[in-house]
């Protein structure tokens, strides 16, 4: 049996700049608060297709769904075309009609099937569906009214090519538990594991001028990468979303650190001080988080290249 959910708010931003910022999935893992990665499938005006994985009641869900998009009427529809348990089908639609004093009205409606019919699985849906709409649409409203979207959301990465197996590389990231004792920078760090094989970290850092600060991060980890998200990001952002990347390339491999952050307009100034714009504060995330990667990303190399000059023991 299919059911029905719809969410609501007024934004106070012209309709075209909230439309735009919604139509922009590739932003969605630094703007919305439950998405965690989207890899695009097919992109193009009116029609895309792309894998999300989100957080969803305290777990991790992936799918693909496929998007039309109409600016002329400002409508975006999508639809999952493969669909998780609980869920045995969804799709949906996003409204936005302008209104008298120059603000947006957006509607979220989505259709959905639970699993068999089942009354849990259509309990499990509409929670998710009430708390993750309700983080989406309050952070569209904090989006838009930030204006300047293209200059808060950065996206940037880095690499480095190591003598040795990609699977020893990805071991590194992935026993992220071993990091205060691998990692100068790194204070403390705790880690968990969920029963779907998600990460759930908390992490202390130390930053260069010796201050400390704690970040809250879920993994997921794929075959040839992992991808995290800060369910508690540092003061400048509002949003941080990442991806650790494994390439083998004959003996040796390049592994790549990917971050998507979105800078938070109202905390530049009191974090880096009076005066400083929203060009200060990319500048000095894209040189700490990318030095920090840098830092993580050679000591990688030297973990990998080293046990892979190792000798085997003979038995």
């Amino acid at each position: 049996m299919t059911e029905y959910s719809t969410h609501s708010i007024t934004v106070p931003a012209p309709v075209d700049q909230v439309y735009d910022l919604v139509a922009k999935a590739a932003d969605w893992p630094a703007l919305f608060p439950p998405t965690v990665h989207i890899e695009h499938l097919e992109r193009g005006e009116t029609l895309e297709r792309f894998h999300i994985w989100a957080l969803a009641n305290n777990g991790v869900k992936d799918w693909v769904s496929r998007r039309t998009l109409d600016r002329v009427a400002r409508v975006i529809t999508f639809r999952q075309e493969v669909s998780r348990p609980p869920v045995a089908a969804m799709s949906g639609t996003w409204l936005f009609t302008p209104t008298a004093d120059g603000g947006t009205a957006v509607e979220l409606r989505h259709e959905y099937t639970p699993v068999d019919d089942d009354p849990g699985a259509s309990a499990w849906i509409r929670q998710a569906l009430d708390t993750n709409s309700a983080a989406e649409l309050a952070s569209l409203s904090r989006a838009a009214a930030g204006g300047a979207a293209a200059e808060r959301v950065l996206r940037f990465s880095d690499s480095v090519r190591i003598a040795g197996p990609h699977w020893l590389a990805y071991e590194f990231i992935d026993e992220a538990q071993h990091w205060p004792e691998r990692l100068p920078h790194v204070d403390d760090l705790d880690l968990t594991v969920d029963d779907d094989g998600a990460q759930r970290m908390t992490m202390t850092t130390i930053a260069p001028d010796g201050s400390r600060h704690t970040t809250g991060s879920t993994r997921i980890r794929l075959e040839s990468s992992i991808l995290y998200k800060q369910t508690t990001p540092p003061p400048l952002l509002s949003g941080h979303s990442g991806r650790w990347i494994f390439a083998p390339d004959g003996d040796s491999c390049v592994v790549t650190s990917e971050h998507t952050v979105a800078i938070d307009p109202d905390t530049v100034e009191k974090v880096l001080g009076t005066g400083k714009t929203l060009a200060d504060a990319r500048d000095f995330v894209r040189g700490a988080l990318g030095g920090n990667s840098l830092i993580t990303l050679r000591h990688a190399r030297d973990f990998t290249e080293s046990r892979a000059t190792t000798p085997k023991r003979s038995t």
